[in-house]
């Protein structure tokens, strides 16, 4: 794990300050919901990552989950669903049936939902800020959670067959 100081610092350098006080509250491990100006984030569309570090990498109006599940009766998805922002999902792909749940939860309250790709990383942390963004700005909308399993099961085989192929020749 990285020195709390040095995250400190890493906070610090970041401009908009107002809109990861989460960090510090992953740094103090304190309750996100006293330290986080919720209402703010809300208002705009929001990007869901498993760590702190992969929400550093996607910038400002990022919550990390600090893990990969998202209970209904959380904090964070109340405000979610009480405020309906636009949903940008950047799980890491090793959480792919977690992400799954996240989303099929997610679409039953009517949150409009976006699956950000990170294949062939293995989180958004490993990405570059702009690469993360131009993924961000691809991101396929998610309204049908049968339509997303079938296109995932379809890119997943995809990918196995040209793996299987390279490995032939």
């Amino acid at each position: 794990m990285q020195d709390p100081t040095e995250l400190y610092a890493q906070w610090l350098a970041i401009e908009n300050k107002q809109k990861i006080l989460f960090r510090l509250a992953f740094i103090l491990q304190k309750d996100i919901e006293a330290l986080v100006p919720w209402e703010v984030y809300f208002t705009e569309d929001l990007i869901i990552v498993e760590g702190a570090f992969d929400a550093i990498k996607a910038g400002s109006n990022a919550i990390p989950l600090l893990g990969s599940q998202l209970s209904e009766r959380s904090v964070l998805f109340q405000k979610i669903v009480k405020h309906g922002p636009k949903v940008y999902l950047a799980l890491d792909p090793d959480a792919e049936k977690k992400s799954t749940n996240l989303i099929k939860k997610l679409l039953t309250y009517g949150i409009t939902l976006c699956k950000v790709e990170i294949m062939p990383y293995s989180d958004v942390g490993e990405m570059s800020r702009e690469e993360f963004l131009t993924r961000k700005s691809q991101a396929k909308p998610v309204g049908d959670l049968f339509q997303y399993l079938l296109e995932r099961a379809v890119k997943i085989w995809s990918l196995h067959t040209s793996l299987t192929h390279t490995l032939e020749i």
